[in-house]
């Protein structure tokens, strides 16, 4: 395999060992994840139990949206290794750290001592996080960011299958990004599926097999009552429009339908995200109770369509979404 540049063909890197591929990660890690993420080597930081036993290859903080970071430990792996024995195994004692209370107060603890005791990476932290203190940070994003991204070299199909048989676990917390490396003596190429910006907002949606079994608990486990009420009266209130729409769950979000997708709804643990498909200036100029924000061109090319993010806390804004989603219901509907 290999691609191709104006005039010559690159072809594709073949990683022997896993030690070479952790330090390709880690050595392009603000290539691959982007300008405002900081990605720790583990394995040179911590030692012993404090993960039960177990100590993922790095953590991911990604701090590209300010009121919403993540975070995610990391394994890298090549798909050569065996899922039995060597990927499964490991991400499953990581589902038990998860769980663990103690074990997650312990590692914000050492994470904070980590930092604070080296000086650049102190100011690493502060250069995004301004006045906000670090340990409340730290504190906050392990409690409400609970993320397993697996960075592989080539496809692993046992991975997408234990998404769909434990969607709780695996379907929930686990997400993977295959990094390819293409290279001759002039030039060197990445290539990432998913693009970890899409990843971030909708998941490895098109990386996973797809399924037709998820429900809409998959999506309001662990969701706030607030949310889910806000989530429960906005499908109340489309389907008193249109009876005819289809609400369809699936692995990363939430579609309303008709004959394609009008919209898309993700929620977390506090907030619930909707993304009409109509332009920008339209949702701006209906929505004023909430946070509207722009999507990249490769988020807005997943989502097949000129759209926004509508960030949505609270329910005083039902009438303009449903201002918004009226149009395209209505279209769809005719």
């Amino acid at each position: 395999m290999g691609v191709f540049t104006t005039n010559r063909r690159l072809p594709e890197v073949t990683f022997q060992k896993e030690k070479d591929f952790e330090e390709e990660v880690f050595a392009n890690s603000k290539l691959l994840f982007g300008e405002k993420t900081i990605l720790l080597d583990t394995k040179t930081l911590l030692k012993g139990n404090l993960l039960g036993g177990t100590i993922p290859d790095g953590f991911l903080f990604d701090l590209s949206d300010e009121t919403d970071p993540k975070f995610y430990l990391i394994e890298v792996e090549l798909a050569k290794h065996s899922f039995n024995s060597h990927i499964f195994p490991q991400i499953t004692k990581f589902f038990a750290f998860f769980k663990n209370q103690e074990q997650r107060q312990d590692l914000t603890g050492k994470l904070f001592e980590i930092i604070s005791s080296d000086k650049k990476l102190r100011g690493l932290f502060k250069k995004h996080l301004g006045d906000q203190e670090i340990f409340k940070f730290i504190n906050d994003v392990v409690e409400n960011s609970q993320n397993i991204l697996i960075v592989i070299d080539g496809e692993k199909g046992e991975i997408s299958q234990m998404g769909e048989v434990y969607t709780d676990t695996w379907g929930k917390m686990v997400k993977h990004i295959v990094l390819r490396k293409y290279e001759d003596r002039k030039d060197t190429v990445y290539h990432l599926e998913p693009d970890f910006e899409i990843l971030e907002i909708v998941g490895d949606e098109k990386v996973a097999a797809e399924r037709t079994s998820y429900d809409e608990e998959h999506h309001t486990d662990g969701v706030s009552e607030n949310v889910v009420a806000i989530y429960r009266e906005l499908k109340h209130r489309v389907l008193s429009i249109n009876p005819e729409l289809v609400i369809n769950p699936t692995k990363s979000y939430i579609s309303i339908k008709n004959d394609k997708n009008v919209a898309y709804i993700k929620m977390s643990k506090k907030k619930m995200n909707l993304i009409p498909m109509v332009p920008e200036s339209t949702i701006r100029k209906h929505v004023k109770k909430y946070t509207v924000k722009s999507f990249p061109a490769s988020v807005k090319k997943f989502w097949n369509g000129d759209c926004a993010d509508i960030v949505i806390e609270h329910g005083d804004g039902m009438d303009e979404l449903i201002n918004v989603l009226t149009p395209i219901i209505q279209a769809e509907e005719d």
